[in-house]
């Protein structure tokens, strides 16, 4: 069988690309200095995009309740309403503190991604952004 290298190629092929004799690409990797290219038969390579799939969703799951605990921890900083006084407004409201809180940045230079949009990126980079001196947590406008 013939090995194929990433020059066989003289086109763009991306992840999923399917060779003549079925075989999936799933990426480059290197090996000994030289990048080669992945290829994975078609059950082994829907196996491994299942078990990606799984772990990347888990990881937003994780990291949306991380940031939620925070919210609920912290309360507005604007107006001071926490947890405990919003649990008074009745059990409509009881469980959907953290969904009306949003991070506010005091100064809009020094934003550099929305937080809920960084769900899939690592731990330290969600935290770094949230405790960034220059943002708060604030309840949506209308309400505080």
């Amino acid at each position: 069988m013939t090995e194929y290298t990433v020059d066989d190629y003289n086109v763009t092929i991306r992840r999923g690309f399917v060779r003549e004799d079925g075989m999936k690409l799933w990426g480059i990797r290197r090996y000994k200095g030289e990048a080669m290219l992945d290829w994975r038969d078609q059950k082994t390579y829907a196996r491994d995009e299942a078990t990606k799939d799984k772990a990347r969703d888990a990881r937003h799951t994780l990291h949306r309740s991380k940031v939620a605990a925070i919210k609920v921890e912290r309360g507005c900083e604007c107006c001071g309403l926490t947890h405990k006084h919003w649990k008074k407004m009745g059990r409509k409201f009881s469980n959907g503190f953290h969904c009306y809180l949003q991070f506010d940045h005091i100064d809009p230079e020094s934003k550099s991604h929305n937080v809920c949009d960084m769900m899939g990126r690592a731990w330290k980079a969600i935290q770094a952004e949230i405790d960034n001196p220059l943002r708060r947590f604030c309840l949506y406008s209308r309400l505080c």
